[in-house]
């Protein structure tokens, strides 16, 4: 494949994993409302996906692999928590904002390792952070306390450095097999946090398991290899200035499926992350 082929492939993955995880604010808003604690909702969400994918995608892969794999789920589920603890701290829209420092960290850290970014993807950087910060708005003292500012912002960071050292750790990793074997390290660490707070329980609905299998189709098994497999071939800068069009899909999900209205900052906020996201298709200076 030619090397501009790889990146738009790249480029659509990355693009297809953001609207996966946009999903996960439509799930996120149903799971309370048919039942189900956070706990359980990403315990069952990681484990059904590490069941559906692993009878696919063990054949062949050495056991040191399959573990370092698991053991880099337990890495991903520290940044879900905080991230969910700060939701209980602020609103959600500043938590997402400050979430979304990661691509800044992102370049950060690369730049620490050695990666230094272009002109362009800086400028697409403050485009894509600009456009969030005219969606969301900027915190005030009533979105919530300063240890939940703090929070989502050690979030992002956590976020920031799952990208790099996917991207680093597991460069030629098949994303299925490191999304199976990663679901099933976070899922182990869920289940015995989730036992050890008397917090997990079974969902009891067919509406509250129509909740966890969207959570698991579209924000899991399609957003999760789709992200790793945009990093390995984009890098994690361009690759996180990519995934920063999860809050305008987000934005459009909520306006079709939960009703809510479209104001002009949405608009003028989505073209400037939209910006961002193509000046981030410039290849980085090394």
């Amino acid at each position: 494949m030619k090397p501009a082929d790889s990146r738009t492939l790249g480029a659509l993955s990355a693009i297809g994993s953001a609207l996966g995880f946009a999903t996960l604010a439509l799930w996120g808003k149903f799971a309370p409302l048919v039942g189900l604690n956070v706990q359980t909702f990403l315990a069952w969400r990681f484990a059904l996906t590490a069941l559906a994918l692993l009878p696919f995608v063990t054949k062949g892969l050495p056991a040191t692999e399959r573990w370092r794999q698991f053991a880099f789920g337990g890495a991903y589920i520290v940044q879900t928590l905080i991230y969910f603890t700060a939701l209980g701290q602020t609103s959600a829209s500043v938590a997402s904002l400050l979430l979304y420092l990661a691509p800044a960290f992102v370049v950060l850290y690369e730049w620490l390792l050695g990666t230094r970014p272009s002109a362009a993807q800086l400028m697409g950087l403050a485009l894509a952070s600009f456009g969030l910060v005219v969606i969301v708005g900027l915190p005030s003292p009533s979105d919530g306390t300063l240890l939940g500012f703090g929070l989502a912002a050690l979030s992002g960071a956590c976020y920031g450095g799952f990208l790099v050292a996917s991207g680093r750790l597991f460069p030629h990793a098949n994303s299925l097999s490191l999304t199976a074997h990663a679901s099933l390290g976070s899922a182990s660490g869920l289940i015995v946090l989730g036992l050890a707070t008397q917090s997990l329980t079974i969902p009891s609905s067919l509406e509250a398991w129509g909740v966890v299998l969207g959570a698991v189709v579209f924000s899991t098994v399609l957003a999760i290899p789709l992200m790793f497999r945009a990093t390995q071939v984009l890098g994690a800068i361009t690759a996180s200035l990519l995934l920063t069009l999860e809050p305008l899909f987000v934005v459009g999900l909520a306006l079709v499926f939960l009703g809510e209205e479209l104001s002009v900052s949405k608009v003028v906020g989505g073209a400037l992350i939209l910006a961002g996201a193509l000046l981030a298709q410039h290849k980085v200076k090394q």
